[in-house]
């Protein structure tokens, strides 16, 4: 399955092609936050993104993993992001943080949301 055919599986993405011009790779913004929502079984993770001055929440639900290391002690408060990968398995959408420095995080859903902030 191409890179574009699994954007398209994500809610809203053409939200963020519109405001890019195309689907960012994240490369050097910074993760804000990471908060799961037990009520509505749901996660989170908002970014602050550098190219064009913008944040963005991804919402992810009917979620069967997350995974957060920790790669380096003296960044465990902040996350530069390296780039986010997005793939499909199965029915699964994971979604994958890499970072330059910071943490490694990754979420597998059955639906991702995205929305702008501002």
């Amino acid at each position: 399955m191409s890179e574009l055919s699994i954007i398209q599986q994500i809610q809203n993405s053409e939200e963020i092609v519109s405001f890019f011009g195309y689907w960012p790779t994240f490369h050097d913004d910074t993760l804000e936050d990471l908060s799961h929502d037990f009520k509505n079984k749901k996660i989170t993770v908002t970014l602050s993104s550098q190219e064009k001055i913008s944040h963005w929440t991804f919402e992810f639900s009917n979620i069967s993993s997350l995974i957060v290391q920790e790669r380096e002690e003296k960044w465990k408060d902040k996350t530069i992001i390296f780039g986010i990968e997005i793939k499909k398995e199965n029915d699964d959408l994971i979604f994958e943080i890499e970072p330059s420095m910071g943490s490694y995080i990754k979420i597998t859903s059955k639906e991702i949301l995205v929305k702008k902030l501002f």
